[in-house]
């Protein structure tokens, strides 16, 4: 498992409305991280149920896109007011994006795609280690789950 520092994310991040500062801050506390690592595992069956016109390759969608990515890879998004958050996994491409928006996201909004220009590749997990990764699966395992994931997971049984 590979990991990245979060100052090597925050050099990276060009939006105007960007604090440095803060999102050192913000990413600095491990609960909050390891709390939207399990919700993203949730994020993620929500999506594989739901979400459908979608492709696992880029190309398909844009085929000279500025950045190489792939299903699985790690990035940092960064929204219109400039919040960077870290450790997002990519899900999928929209076969018909709209605005430019093209690559789903493990986050709360995992149905809205973003844009390419907001994300920048991760080499590994920012802000966490291999023990916090063990507590993500683990809290994944034993805690509640969404009612969403569980109405998809009674359809799936029936079906």
């Amino acid at each position: 498992m590979k990991f990245q520092s979060l100052e090597s994310i925050a050099d990276q991040v060009k939006h105007p409305l960007f604090s440095k500062e803060l999102f050192l801050g913000d990413m600095a506390e491990k609960d909050y991280l390891i709390g939207r690592l399990v919700s993203a595992k949730f994020h993620a069956e929500g999506f594989l149920g739901k979400i459908t016109g979608f492709t696992t390759n880029l190309a398909d969608v844009v085929p000279d896109a500025p950045i190489d990515l792939k299903v699985g890879d790690l990035v940092a998004f960064t929204n219109e007011n400039g919040s960077t958050y870290v450790n997002n996994k990519i899900l999928g491409f929209d076969l018909t994006p709209n605005y430019k928006r093209v690559v789903y996201l493990d986050f709360d909004c995992y149905w809205f795609p973003v844009e390419l220009d907001t994300l920048i590749l991760q080499t590994g997990y920012v802000g966490v280690d291999e023990a916090d990764l063990q507590l993500v699966e683990e809290k994944y395992q034993t805690s509640s789950i969404p009612f969403e994931i569980q109405r998809l997971r009674a359809r799936q049984q029936v079906a």
